[in-house]
């Protein structure tokens, strides 16, 4: 991306506030006439695609165009410079630094008993906060002052006392880092697989659980450990679809964090990530209400806390709300109320492109082709299920990439696109196997949609589709088979071959049958 494109997409990401913000920073930096970074500010921010050419029109026979490249780059250092200034002293993080600085002026100013005073004040904050790793740089700091300020019999007892609280802030640190460590390990699995379909997957996630600090919730030392050690355990259940039992870790995590409100408030991005693995849960286990009311709480969250979130936090919550809720859709056969939100899907997918994960994305537009596929609108669910298929940025999770190409050729098997599936279906199968994704499932939805392909009398479709439905459910008994023939519905699709119905009718059929 070229600093024209960062300047502008920095300036459209801007909140009012910051706007405002940044015009009153740049007039106490310039004396006089408005300067030419604010006019060309202004001329940006009117902008809805950015137009260089424009500009330059704009500010024809201006010195500054003549090197217009360096004066933008000076525009977004600036902008950043005065977001900087802005935020400053509204992360915890940053007020302690900021604490440590004034320390150290008045520490070179010989001033050590307002040092001290500014230090047990800071002290406390990190404390609060659990910012274990400036707490060792506020008590090397405390160290420095002390040596300048106390007896030597007073100073002998404080470094006792200060290389035990050195000794102790370690272990937290290193504990809270290595359960950390094994949160990641977790969750990078996670994003590969998402559901387990082997013993080799499953035995992956067990070998963490195998480690000493995940046989007792007592080994993790702070709140961080604590997040960590829940949110492991969360992760191995989910993998093997066992609801309640994540819901149990999870329901532990929502504890854990109301008994810590500052750090909720001071990290949305816990609290949002937390409830998208609850609204996971209460779908896994259709506590439907749970899982509305858990919705409604995370749509809150901008307003709630307006004055502090932040764009990615928005982004976030953009992507693990419609996610879910299009999952709630399917899963409560409500096709139409699900697709009635892709207007708003579209907007936000392009509002937040550069922070959206890559894997949320995939799954939004797989669950928006699975939409436009149950009501039959075919056309537009090949245009969102290519999307995933030939995007230049694949997904990490294998799962969704490999589930996606054999929903492809479902929707091109019911376009009659016979000639495009003869060559597909083989694409396909070097795919999943090249991922190491060709499980029995998948190799007879392979299997049987060649067959079916060359195939023209009805009344022998009828016969295949009966025959590749009782293979599917010979396989569904098996383990780690279930997750592939509901996640695609295939067995709903096959009655509705076989009944000659419409595959929403059927699985409306099934969701009474089930209440």
């Amino acid at each position: 991306m070229v600093v024209s494109d960062e300047l502008f997409l920095l300036i459209s990401l801007l909140k009012q506030s910051e706007k405002r913000y940044f015009k009153i920073y740049s007039s106490n930096h310039v004396k006089g006439k408005k300067n030419n970074y604010v006019r060309l500010f202004e001329a940006i921010e009117k902008q809805d695609v950015y137009d260089e050419k424009a500009l330059l029109e704009q500010f024809k026979g201006e010195v500054f165009t003549k090197q217009f490249s360096v004066t933008k780059n000076y525009l977004y250092n600036f902008i950043l410079k005065s977001l900087r200034s802005y935020y400053s002293g509204q992360d915890i993080s940053s007020r302690i630094n900021n604490d440590l600085e004034s320390v150290k002026i008045l520490y070179d100013k010989g001033l050590y008993k307002k040092s001290i005073k500014i230090l047990k004040k800071v002290k406390e904050v990190a404390r609060t906060y659990e910012k274990y790793e400036q707490l060792l740089n506020i008590l090397d700091w405390e160290g420095e002052i002390m040596l300048r300020h106390l007896n030597v019999e007073k100073l002998k007892v404080y470094r006792a006392k200060a290389r035990q609280e050195s000794a102790e802030i370690i272990a937290i640190i290193q504990n809270k880092n290595q359960l950390r460590l094994l949160s990641d390990q977790a969750y990078d699995l996670y994003r590969n697989y998402m559901i387990a379909r082997s013993n080799e997957q499953l035995d992956k996630y067990a070998s963490i659980l195998e480690h000493e600090l995940l046989q007792s919730p007592d080994k993790a030392l702070s709140f961080q450990a604590k997040w960590s050690y829940n949110n492991i355990h969360g992760i191995y259940y989910t993998t093997q679809e066992d609801y309640e039992k994540a819901c149990l870790y999870d329901e532990l995590q929502l504890e854990l964090l109301e008994q810590y409100p500052h750090i909720k408030s001071a990290d949305l991005t816990k609290y949002i990530k937390l409830l998208n693995n609850l609204l996971d849960d209460y779908l896994g286990l259709k506590r439907y209400d749970a899982f509305l009311t858990t919705l409604q709480v995370m749509r809150q969250i901008p307003i709630q806390y307006s004055s502090q979130i932040t764009h990615s936090q928005e982004g976030l919550i953009f992507e693990t709300a419609y996610e879910l809720e299009l999952s709630y859709y399917l899963s409560s056969v409500q096709f139409e109320k699900g697709i009635a939100c892709v207007p708003a899907i579209e907007k936000n997918l392009k509002k937040f492109e550069n922070s959206i994960l890559v894997e949320f994305r995939t799954s939004i537009l797989f669950a928006v082709s699975k939409l436009y596929f149950y009501t039959g609108q075919l056309e537009k669910a090949s245009d969102w299920v290519r999307r995933i298929v030939f995007d230049d940025k694949p997904s990490p999770a294998d799962d969704l990439l490999c589930f996606a190409r054999l929903l492809n050729l479902l929707i091109h098997y019911e376009l009659d696109n016979h000639v495009y599936l003869y060559s597909e279906i083989k694409t396909t199968k070097r795919f999943l196997a090249k991922k190491k994704r060709l499980y029995e499932v998948e190799k007879a939805i392979l299997k049987y949609l060649g067959k079916l392909i060359n195939i023209r009398h009805q009344n022998n479709k009828r016969s295949l589709y009966i025959q590749f439905k009782e293979v599917l459910k010979q396989i569904i008994d098996k383990p780690f088979e279930q997750h592939a023939v509901s996640y695609l519905n295939i067995i709903h699709w096959l009655n509705a071959k076989i009944e000659k119905k419409d595959i929403a009718e059927i699985m409306r059929e099934q969701k009474k049958l089930e209440e």
